[in-house]
């Protein structure tokens, strides 16, 4: 006999035993004992007291052992019925991405919302400077704050981003000012403090010179005629979209 099983064997029991009480003072009355459940007031006056005290005690273990054993059954999906007011901020974490909601609450996620892009190349993280000794490269990333405006010891003004890869790696991008205008849309574009900035394939220079930072790969001014013209052709930069 399991524990389940011998838990409802008792309670079995100790409803029959206050039952059997509650019939034995209204033995002689043409009352059926259900009657009086449903109905006490059908009870003579003088009878209430001693049966109810019983009934009472009857329906307090069948109203236990209900609940003990609702909590027996599993509870899915289609039986689930939620309670209580969402606030908006769950609302609208629970309307992102999965990995959102566990970067707010883990600390963390599993997966980078960069790996479900059909463009996603798990090659592209700014750990390939590492592996592959790379001066320059392109890698994929993720637009995680507002960019800041900066001036330079030479009054030069220029803008530090800041970038997230797909292994959740965060770095600092150096943009000067002529190409960050180039691409101010598409570096100061937000979607909120969730979603944030944008997903973008992005070439970059690794830090040098005794700075940490990263720098947007700018050519020196005598080739910068190289650029296109036409910023859609201009691959140092491509929207994730």
């Amino acid at each position: 006999m399991t524990k389940r099983d011998s838990r409802d064997k008792r309670s079995a029991g100790t409803q029959e035993k206050w039952l059997s009480v509650a019939k034995e003072v209204i033995d002689g009355l043409d009352i059926d004992i259900e009657e009086v459940i449903r109905n006490p007031n059908i009870l003579p006056q003088e009878l209430r007291g001693p049966v109810l005290d019983h009934i009472k005690r009857y329906n307090k273990s069948v109203e236990t052992h209900a609940k003990k054993q609702a909590a027996d059954e599993l509870i899915t999906l289609d039986k689930f019925t939620p309670i209580g007011d969402i606030s908006r901020e769950i609302k609208e974490i629970c309307a992102e991405e999965i990995e959102y909601a566990e970067c707010l609450y883990y600390g963390f996620g599993w997966n980078h919302p960069l790996c479900r892009h059909p463009m996603y190349d798990y090659s592209r993280s700014f750990d390939r400077f590492e592996t592959d000794d790379l001066e320059v490269a392109t890698v994929q990333c993720k637009v995680i704050e507002p960019p800041k405006q900066k001036m330079s010891k030479k009054k030069t003004p220029y803008y530090i981003v800041r970038l997230q890869d797909c292994c959740w790696k965060e770095i600092s991008l150096t943009v000067w000012e002529e190409d960050y205008n180039r691409f101010k849309e598409e570096f100061e574009y937000w979607n909120g403090d969730i979603q944030k900035g944008h997903m973008m394939q992005i070439k970059v220079k690794k830090p040098s010179g005794g700075f940490g930072n990263y720098t947007f790969d700018s050519p020196p001014r005598y080739r910068r005629k190289e650029i296109p013209m036409d910023k859609s052709k201009d691959y140092r930069l491509i929207i994730l979209s």
